[in-house]
């Protein structure tokens, strides 16, 4: 027993050692005191360790003939800086001698500075270091990296939530766990035969996830739509002869925002997959250079041609979905009669492909046209019906059967009664309808590769 207590506080120990030996705070300038360093030092160890992100600061009056960028990649990764399997963290050096600074980011550090932070991060440091104030430099450095590793965490979270409400519980964890394991980088271990066959085989493992992952959300989604109507009803034309009238209101079938930031989700992943694969350097070598169009498995959604040629040279593989509702509506009086039925249909889509599209230089010779190639794009695209904004019309409703007071009701979705459809329905007055903001048109996301 006194054995097991001993390797468990070993083990405790190491792990402690792991996070906290390095210093984070290498002030070989001595440009702070004890106060200010041990105050940087205790908010960015706390930051760092609560966000899985190092922060790192380092000052030297002299760095030889190496340029900042490289002295700060070297000194954070020789020094073993930096969080999981992509080393997520960031650097700040500052050379006193030359009056230089340098940022270095890695891992997911390196997205979040280029989108969110690396301006505004320049600027604040910059106009500290310019006024001689390392302290406040240095803080406003820590103090903007916390602000937006915060927003991540919130965006996160959201994000998990998002993903629950559109798959459920059990495939919301596991889609979450795979999008962890394919984001951590794959580096080579040498350049020979063995080590370039171990390399390409992990590749191939990674790719192979990735698309069983997206088969997987693709083919366990419920309907990701939202069903609103108008409660509001407008009388329309009158037929003397059949004393009969017209009313009418309006509904939309709407995507979930949850399932489009799923889609969102996967293409960024395949986008950063392919432009991660084509850095290696040996895509074509290994016979990978057409993916994601040509895939490394059989549940690939990207890999399936569907439509193409033509003079611009656009070839598309992906998947296409359409969804077929028919929605049944009824008409009722203050006496709760029926005096009108409306089935209505709609088949909105989505679609999520790769495509390349060759670029021509026009000619006109001897009475016909053409071209050659002179550039090509490729990209990854979703395309999806965002809102079906319909007028439903109530035809032939006797008059003497009207009433001041009317109510619509949806009797069955798809054959299920409508406590039982898998869509989301909900009403809206007409004040509430006019107020809403329907966007009637949803540009496609792309990503170039």
């Amino acid at each position: 027993m006194k054995k097991i207590i001993i390797i468990v506080i070993a083990l405790f120990l190491l792990f402690t050692f792991q996070v906290f030996s390095r210093d984070r705070i290498v002030d070989n300038a001595k440009l702070l005191n004890n106060t200010q360093k041990n105050n940087i030092t205790r908010i960015i160890d706390s930051i760092s360790i609560l966000y899985n992100f190092d922060l790192v600061i380092v000052t030297e009056t002299d760095i030889g003939n190496k340029a900042p960028r490289d002295y700060a990649d070297d000194f954070y990764d020789n020094n073993g800086y930096g969080f999981g399997g992509n080393k997520d963290g960031c650097i700040l050096l500052q050379v006193t001698g030359s009056r230089d600074y340098w940022v270095s980011t890695c891992g997911r550090g390196i997205e979040l500075f280029n989108l969110f932070i690396g301006n505004k991060l320049l600027d604040d440091i910059l106009k500290f270091l310019k006024a001689d104030n390392p302290y406040e430099a240095y803080y406003s450095f820590i103090n903007n990296w916390e602000n937006i590793l915060k927003k991540e965490a919130e965006s996160n979270e959201l994000f998990k939530s998002q993903l629950t409400t559109a798959l459920g519980k059990s495939l919301a964890e596991e889609v979450t766990r795979s999008l962890d394991n394919i984001s951590v980088k794959i580096t080579s271990e040498g350049t020979d035969a063995r080590n370039d066959v171990t390399w390409r085989k992990r590749w191939v493992e990674r790719l192979t996830n990735t698309e069983e992952l997206f088969f997987k959300i693709f083919n366990n989604r419920s309907l990701p739509y939202t069903l609103f109507y108008s409660t509001g009803i407008k009388q329309g034309k009158i037929n003397y002869q059949t004393e009969t009238v017209e009313y009418s209101t309006s509904l939309n079938l709407r995507m979930n925002n949850e399932w489009v930031s799923i889609l969102d989700i996967a293409l960024k992943t395949v986008k950063k997959m392919d432009d991660e694969l084509q850095g290696t350097g040996r895509r074509s070598d290994w016979g990978l250079n057409d993916w994601p169009n040509v895939g490394v498995s059989k549940t690939n959604p990207f890999s399936t041609r569907y439509s193409g040629g033509g003079f611009d040279g656009v070839q598309r593989y992906g998947t296409q979905w359409k969804t077929d509702f028919s929605i049944v509506f009824e008409l009722l009086n203050d006496k709760n009669k029926v005096i009108g039925r409306q089935t209505f249909s709609l088949s909105p889509f989505f679609e999520i492909y790769c495509y390349n599209r060759n670029f021509y230089g026009q000619f006109i010779e001897y009475g016909r046209s053409g071209g050659t190639i002179v550039d090509s794009e490729r990209a990854i695209r979703l395309n999806y019906d965002v809102n079906n904004i319909k007028t439903l019309t109530f035809s032939n409703v006797k008059v003497n059967e009207t009433s001041d007071i009317m109510t619509i009701r949806i009797v069955s979705v798809n054959g299920n009664r409508p406590e039982n459809a898998k869509t989301k329905i909900i009403s809206l007055s007409d004040s509430q309808w006019n107020a809403y903001d329907w966007r009637e048109k949803q540009d496609p996301l792309i990503y170039f590769r």
